[in-house]
């Protein structure tokens, strides 16, 4: 997953100088949110693979436990990137 999020900070820092072209070429623009949106599917797609694959190994009240503990950090998150947005 490190290296989906530094494709990802690579392809979101290709972004700002197609924006301060002159002119902006909407093309190439457009062509790399898509690469910065498919890049954010596999990376999603990375976490519940990974979150998936932990919990076969767990014991029922572990499964359990981990499912509280992932509804407290999605909680805490969603306030979190809410605050960054601020």
């Amino acid at each position: 997953m490190i290296r989906l999020q530094a494709e990802l900070a690579t392809l979101r820092l290709d972004v700002p100088p197609l924006l301060e072209a002159e002119p902006v070429d909407l093309a190439k623009v457009k062509q790399q949110f898509l690469a910065v949106a498919a890049k954010e599917v596999d990376l999603h797609m990375a976490h519940v693979t990974a979150m998936q694959e932990i919990r076969k190994v767990l014991t029922p009240e572990q499964q359990q436990q981990f499912k509280t503990l992932q509804g407290r950090m999605m909680h805490e998150g969603g306030r979190r990137e809410h605050h960054e947005r601020d």
